[in-house]
């Protein structure tokens, strides 16, 4: 019957989740590292996302069924590599279930989403995905385009004309891009790179006070985790403000931030999975930054700081705007 999603029925480690009712040729493999938070959150927002295309006329194939496969815990057996049909659609959720789909080497397409560009590269270059006919179709990230958060920043302060960045030992590889986004602006960059045996204060102090507006960048939790208390303390001391990449950030004491929510990047990958599921031609990886996202402001610190943000609810619709202009400036400047 269509429009009918049945709950998550758990045997072993296999549950299937049903859209409509669907025939095995229509199944699509969802691998998920565990049904905890996040993965519950986001299996659910895709199934929602996935009815409502199909209400709407939206999605190409009307009986949809989703199979999740959930991985063990961490030092036990794998499920077999078996687990899928040839030239099935299997879409990876997450750092592990990207690994241990892309190590199956089947005969699969598949869809990376939930997962960090440190991580994918990480996985790639320990992994060959070019064996047995494993096609990687897309990878949808969890990062923010660095064009997206400089035009952020530029709207929220124009006024900066120097800024901070802080780089740890993962996000330093984005290091070269933000300086090329940076350069087709009036603005210079002041940076740092924070390593494990670094003394985070001192290179922070020296960013904060060199510095209009700081940028923080995500990095591995821990090195999050390290820097975190520091930045906000010294944004708050020195009154630079800063822009990050988490809810919680801005929570904590940021200016602002852009993120993409789970219901955000369910709904992308929802649209992913209906776009590949009937198209059989063999393409390039496509890899995807989140086209939807959200844009939080501490009230509080703009008060404190003396910062008049307008517009505080266009800001995402601004933010899109900015970022293609930012884009175009920097394809004409190198077409020049």
């Amino acid at each position: 019957m269509h429009h009918l999603l049945i709950g998550l029925i758990f045997c072993f480690c296999l549950i299937d989740v049903c859209v409509a009712s669907a025939n095995t040729q229509d199944e699509v493999v969802v691998v998920v590292p565990a049904l905890e938070q996040p993965y519950a959150q986001l299996i659910s927002s895709m199934k929602k996302q996935l009815e409502q295309q199909e209400e709407k006329g939206q999605a190409q194939q009307k009986d949809l069924s989703l199979r999740i496969v959930t991985l063990p815990a961490s030092g036990s057996s794998m499920p077999a590599n078996d687990l899928f049909k040839p030239g099935q659609l299997v879409v990876s959720l997450g750092f592990r279930a990207t690994e241990f789909t892309l190590a199956s080497k089947q005969n699969i397409r598949v869809i990376s989403s939930f997962v960090t560009r440190s991580a994918m590269e990480n996985i790639q270059q320990k992994n060959n995905t070019a064996g047995n006919g494993l096609q990687l179709l897309g990878v949808l990230y969890l990062d923010q385009p660095v064009s997206r958060i400089l035009s952020l920043l530029r709207l929220v302060y124009p006024e900066a004309k120097k800024i901070g960045a802080v780089y740890g030992p993962v996000s330093v590889r984005r290091q070269e891009e933000v300086n090329h986004q940076v350069a087709s602006y009036p603005i210079a960059i002041n940076d740092a790179v924070i390593l494990e045996d670094d003394n985070p204060l001192k290179k922070l102090n020296a960013v904060f006070k060199g510095s209009d507006a700081v940028l923080v960048l995500p990095d591995k939790s821990s090195f999050n985790r390290r820097i975190a208390k520091w930045v906000i303390r010294l944004s708050i001391k020195n009154r630079v403000p800063v822009i990050g990449y988490s809810r919680k950030y801005a929570q904590a004491g940021a200016l602002a931030s852009v993120y993409s929510s789970i219901e955000q990047i369910a709904k992308q990958t929802a649209e992913l999975i209906y776009q590949w599921q009937t198209t059989i031609e063999n393409p390039d990886t496509q890899y995807l930054y989140p086209k939807y996202f959200s844009v939080s402001v501490n009230e509080r610190v703009e008060k404190a700081l003396g910062i008049q943000i307008d517009n505080r609810k266009t800001l995402v619709e601004q933010v899109n705007t900015m970022e293609g202009l930012q884009n175009n400036r920097i394809i004409e400047k190198q077409d020049n």
